[in-house]
């Protein structure tokens, strides 16, 4: 949230002066994506003991983002930085902790 606050990048529907297809009034915040890090992060997490289940979780992640995409929330470049900081933070918890 604090990254998302110092980027303060604006949302596409602000960019292009569209309305978002989900009702959203948002201004700027919107790189990284939260969600699909909140997603991939648990994802990684559960990966580690399930493997199988944290596949499945990150392909909900990747669904998830493609969604935010196309209702014109996020652009890809907030969604790649969401997913690949949610991978990064769980790998280093992992070993952090383990």
């Amino acid at each position: 949230s604090i990254v998302r606050k110092i980027i303060n990048a604006p949302r596409p529907y602000e960019k292009f002066d569209m309305p978002p297809v989900l009702e959203k009034d948002t201004k700027g915040k919107a790189f990284p994506s939260r969600h699909v890090f909140s997603v991939f992060i648990i994802a990684m997490t559960i990966f580690y003991e399930h493997p199988g289940a944290g596949v499945m979780l990150g392909i909900i992640g990747l669904l998830l983002g493609i969604v935010r995409v196309l209702v014109g929330v996020h652009e890809p470049k907030d969604i790649a930085a969401g997913a690949l900081a949610g991978i990064v933070c769980g790998i280093v918890g992992y070993y952090m902790i383990g």
